[in-house]
């Protein structure tokens, strides 16, 4: 399962990001400049115990970076570095769920499987693992998955961005592959 599921999506994942860094970096040394002179400017407010003159900092960083190129710098780091914690995980298991027709065959048996029974403190789990099956030949293009179907506690912050955020699908519904 690492080889055909894992592995794969992760390679995806971070030629992704791999592809993303020049403009990164361009956002980020963009941003750098800007906030060099903003700290430095702050900080001689405050030493001198002056008022702040926002037309004159805003004159300072536009000496070194043009206004546009900063707000241009923020909207690309806002786009490429989500605020969500474990981005680069969440990128990872949205790639992952395009290897779920890999991992779809393995769902019947996981469901039918006595070694879940095991825990007796996660039935809650075991039921919902045991509906996955059902899940699996649904159309979803046809009739999405909704939030209700699904047990929004079960399933792991990390997966949470992959499993209720997927934009190719209509807005609310559940991705089922994730």
């Amino acid at each position: 399962m690492a080889n055909r599921l894992i592995s794969p999506a992760r390679r995806a994942s971070e030629r992704e990001r791999l592809a993303m860094l020049p403009q990164s970096e361009k956002a980020a040394r963009i941003l750098a400049k800007a906030s060099k002179i903003l700290t430095e400017e702050l900080d001689l407010v405050a030493e001198h115990d002056t008022d702040l003159d926002v037309a004159a900092l805003w004159a300072a960083v536009e000496k070194a970076v043009p206004r546009r190129a900063v707000a241009g710098a923020v909207a690309t780091a806002e786009a490429l570095v989500p605020e969500d914690d474990g981005s680069a995980e969440a990128a990872m298991r949205e790639k992952l769920a395009l290897r779920y027709n890999t991992a779809r065959p393995f769902l019947a048996l996981l469901g039918e499987s006595d070694a879940l029974g095991a825990a007796p403190a996660r039935r809650r789990l075991l039921q919902a693992t045991r509906r996955l099956p059902a899940l699996s030949p649904r159309r979803v293009k046809d009739r999405p998955l909704l939030p209700r179907e699904v047990d929004a506690e079960l399933v792991p912050a990390m997966w949470k961005r992959p499993v209720f955020s997927n934009t190719k699908l209509p807005r609310g519904a559940v991705d089922r592959d994730a």
